[in-house]
């Protein structure tokens, strides 16, 4: 199982990289910076793990960018010391399967990468006509949630 491991500290690319090596099969590829995992070669990655500051600016642009290129929906994990709710938001509907507090437990992060993975694939977002249909059919008091751990 190929894993996609982005942060822009070499200790944190470390200590996620090793974490992530105790999956079974997994072949772990490291990046320091977001142009370094945007250059990756494909096949995409079954997994991928990012430190949130790899990219900057205001929103996600550079992560869904990164996320739509590599990895399938559900499939990411975003490492990072702080989130606000409207971040947490965004994070989910760009494809976020969990957003985990640093510092991190290797043995949590890996514990929740066994569990993405052994969810089924989530379906990208359907066109701006089928989205029209999915949001009518929501019920008005259901709340969007991010899932943090």
């Amino acid at each position: 199982m190929r894993i996609l491991v982005a942060a822009p500290s070499a200790t944190m690319c470390a200590v996620l990289s090793n974490a992530m090596r105790r999956l079974p099969e997994s072949e772990v590829t490291a990046c320091h910076s977001l142009a370094e995992a945007m250059a990756v070669p494909e096949p995409a990655f079954e997994l991928m793990v990012v430190d949130r500051d790899l990219g900057s600016g205001p929103d996600w642009t550079w992560l869904a960018g990164l996320r739509e290129r590599s990895v399938p929906a559900g499939r990411l994990i975003v490492i990072g010391t702080r989130v606000s709710r409207d971040e947490a938001l965004a994070l989910r509907d760009l494809g976020t399967g969990a957003f985990l507090l640093a510092p991190v437990d290797p043995s949590r992060l890996s514990e929740r990468a066994q569990a993405l993975l052994a969810l089924p694939l989530v379906e990208e977002k359907p066109e701006a006509s089928e989205t029209t249909e999915a949001a009518e059919a929501v019920e008005p008091d259901e709340e969007p949630r991010a899932e943090a751990a």
